[in-house]
């Protein structure tokens, strides 16, 4: 699953253009638009200078991210867009996957992940469905984006896999 565009930390950007408001001390403050070194763009709130609240960031291969950005760090809730068509919806901390999320490959939404991620990785409960109807899926627990514990498998034939990975 893409992880392609995702950055822990967007502090060392370099500003080139920005149209927004300003607060006393002239730093980037309400809402605004920038533009950084390199053509990535951010269009959202702006609190003492830094990327902070609510805003999209588009990076230049076309990913982007449209959620909660903390101290232009990218942590709460939001999804991320790949060029591909793949989306993650749900919790992120420090611009990973981390948290209760929802995963959709780029054909049909398929393969979708539904559970827990830690550091970018599948880690925790989660359901992994191989196809559109859900036939054939995972669902069970992970660790390090592997199954490993206790799970069941459930095959597109009717076959039922139960017990530890």
């Amino acid at each position: 699953m893409q992880s392609a565009g995702l950055q822990a930390s967007l502090a060392d950007l370099v500003i080139v253009d920005y149209e927004g408001g300003r607060d006393l001390e002239n730093r980037f403050d309400g809402h605004g638009i920038a533009t950084f070194e390199g053509g990535p763009t951010y269009a959202g709130d702006f609190r003492g200078g830094l990327m902070d609240g609510n805003g999209v960031y588009k990076w230049t291969d076309g990913t982007t991210f449209t959620g909660e950005f903390r101290r232009n760090t990218i942590t709460g809730r939001g999804k991320y867009t790949w060029p591909d068509g793949s989306t993650y919806v749900g919790e992120v901390l420090n611009g990973l996957r981390h948290g209760c999320g929802t995963m959709h490959g780029p054909i049909d939404g398929t393969p979708r992940y539904n559970g827990d991620w830690y550091n970018g990785e599948r880690h925790g409960l989660g359901t992994l469905c191989y196809d559109a109807a859900g036939d054939s899926r995972y669902e069970g627990d992970w660790a390090n984006n592997d199954r490993n514990g206790h799970g069941i498998m459930y095959y597109a034939s009717g076959n039922i896999y139960e017990g530890d990975w």
